[in-house]
């Protein structure tokens, strides 16, 4: 349909889910062969129209879609990153899905296994500056990683990256045991950084 786009996928080692937005809602369908889906089930309501795509990935026990509840422009900047609530659902992609909310000054949400980051928005939260964050699917363990915008995370076992951007400046943390992070400059006239 027109009015449908932005598809996410998420692959476990016999179940792939995707998920997708339409103006009132998250979308998502399974299938263990990809030729044979699973009817188009509502994670969750979207309501603003506009905003940031969902973001899904296997978590090892549960697929997870996140993504912003928000209007697609940022009312205080008027930039395409609307603020709004960070809806995470869950499901085994057959049951139903259970939405949750986590934080209510997201901008932008990424989500790699079972840690999700987003970009906490200075001009609703009260910060003085917009901060990359990351938290467990249940919002607990949330730690503040840096000052930046617009995150994507990516983990292989313990090693997790994280892109994101200052200004023009493109940058990545990495952490080979998941708690010590190096920061990374990879240039300055780079923006939006997303490891793989």
């Amino acid at each position: 349909e027109r009015t449908e786009g932005s598809p996410t996928i998420a692959a476990s080692d016999d179940r792939v889910v995707v998920a997708w937005v339409t103006p009132a809602a998250i979308m998502a369908s399974s299938s263990t062969d990809l030729v044979t889906w699973t009817s188009p089930a509502v994670v969750g309501t979207r309501e603003q129209i506009g905003g940031p795509i969902p973001s899904a990935d296997w978590t090892g026990d549960t697929f997870a879609i996140v993504w912003v509840d928000a209007p697609k422009t940022n009312e205080t900047t008027g930039g395409m990153d609307g603020v709004g609530a960070l809806r995470v659902a869950t499901s085994d992609g057959v049951g139903a899905w259970k939405v949750s909310t986590i934080n209510s000054t997201t901008a932008i949400v990424s989500i790699a296994g079972s840690k999700i980051v987003w970009r906490d928005d200075r001009g609703i939260s009260g910060s003085r500056t917009d901060s990359i964050r990351i938290a467990d699917l249940e919002g607990k363990n949330e730690q503040t990683l840096t000052s930046g915008y617009d995150p994507a995370i990516a983990i292989d076992g313990d090693a997790v990256a994280i892109g994101y951007h200052v200004g023009s400046a493109a940058h990545l943390l990495t952490s080979i045991d998941g708690k010590t992070l190096d920061d990374e400059t990879l240039d300055t006239s780079g923006k939006f950084v997303a490891p793989l």
